[in-house]
């Protein structure tokens, strides 16, 4: 066999197993996967990671608008399917899934997930055309701080010390 072979065959097994499995990292970025042909096909890929916290799963649809997925979320030995939103609208096309994912006019999909190893599948559930594609990341969920509230409170109990003491005058 000549090296030249070899580094084919050996390029040729490495494609065919980055086909299959795609890990997926926390915060970073979204990772594009497509159906094949058919109204009822799986992804193309598979995405494997472990959240050592929890992290959002997001998916939304890219390109052509009205495909829909389902969704499966495999951790554990048990497995969860989700379905992503039913698009809005007119036909519309973006490859941004930023914001696709943020647009009704695409179909999309948020799951709050826990620590721990998963699998994420999928397949074209429904769509306008014989093929999809789509995108999926992972992200920390974001932090909503409280209000100001002791000063709120604070403000609050000044203002009726205040209205007290005007009204004893």
């Amino acid at each position: 066999m000549t090296v030249k072979t070899f580094l084919s065959a050996l390029a040729l097994a490495v494609s065919a197993a980055a086909a299959h499995a795609a890990p997926l990292t926390l915060d970073g970025g979204w990772s594009s996967f497509s159906a094949s042909y058919g109204k009822t096909s799986s992804w193309n890929t598979s995405f494997e990671f472990t959240l050592t916290e929890s992290a959002l799963l997001q998916v939304t649809d890219t390109g052509d608008n009205n495909d829909m997925y389902m969704v499966t979320v495999a951790s554990s030995g048990t497995s969860t399917d989700y379905a992503t939103s039913i698009p809005v609208g007119g036909y519309a096309f973006s490859n941004d899934p930023v914001y696709t994912f943020g647009s009704d006019a695409f179909s999309s999909l948020e799951v709050l997930l826990e620590a721990g190893s998963y699998v994420i599948t999928g397949r074209l559930n429904n769509t306008a055309y014989s093929a999809g594609t789509g995108s999926i990341q992972i992200v920390s969920p974001t932090t909503v701080p409280l209000p100001a509230s002791g000063l709120l409170l604070l403000g609050a109990f000044g203002g009726i010390v205040a209205l007290r003491r005007k009204s004893r005058a």
